[in-house]
């Protein structure tokens, strides 16, 4: 019987460990595009249930590519890696981070409305300028990011939100990057 519930109890752990695995981008240790969808319909229903605001930011690193090709995939990995410290460095307890594309990650940001977002968006901002400059042999390359933020108007589905945050996100590229829109 004590074999029995060792190898119960190790099943119970691999099985814990994958399923963790399976909603844990490998190259940052966020949360991933998986995990994005499952808590952002969850945490719409909280807000719509208690009536509590939420914000939605959408970050798109600029000139990851310029990263890649000048100094090597490893360079551009490891400032993925940078940022994606910067962010969990950045938010509040409450708030959630996910990589979720090649480049972009996104903050969920609970009891949070658009100035709250726009807020924790500048501090992105300038945490990835902080975290942000490669050089290498002679060589400098520098990533920023463009952040779009929306909050709950209504009750958005949370395709809606993500469209919102994406449209402000691409605004804030086309005005120059390294900026937010909302």
């Amino acid at each position: 019987v004590r074999y029995g519930r060792r190898i119960d109890a190790a099943v119970a752990a691999e099985v814990e460990r994958l399923a963790e695995m399976a909603i844990t981008d490998p190259l940052t240790g966020l949360r991933n595009h998986r995990a994005f969808h499952e808590d952002i319909a969850r945490e719409l229903q909280r807000a719509g249930r208690t009536g509590v605001p939420l914000a939605l930011a959408l970050l798109d690193v600029d000139d990851l590519k310029a990263v890649n090709d000048t100094h090597g995939h490893q360079a551009g990995d490891e400032r993925l890696q940078a940022l994606a410290d910067a962010i969990r460095a950045t938010g509040r307890g409450a708030d959630l981070a996910y990589r979720v594309g090649g480049d972009e990650f996104a903050v969920i940001l609970p009891d949070t409305g658009i100035e709250g977002g726009r807020a924790a968006a500048e501090e992105l901002v300038h945490a990835v300028r902080r975290h942000g400059e490669v050089s290498s042999e002679g060589r400098r390359a520098e990533v920023t990011a463009s952040i779009g933020i929306t909050a709950l108007e209504g009750a958005p589905s949370a395709e809606q939100l993500l469209v919102e945050a994406d449209i402000a996100m691409y605004e804030a590229k086309d005005a120059g990057k390294d900026r937010i829109a909302a």
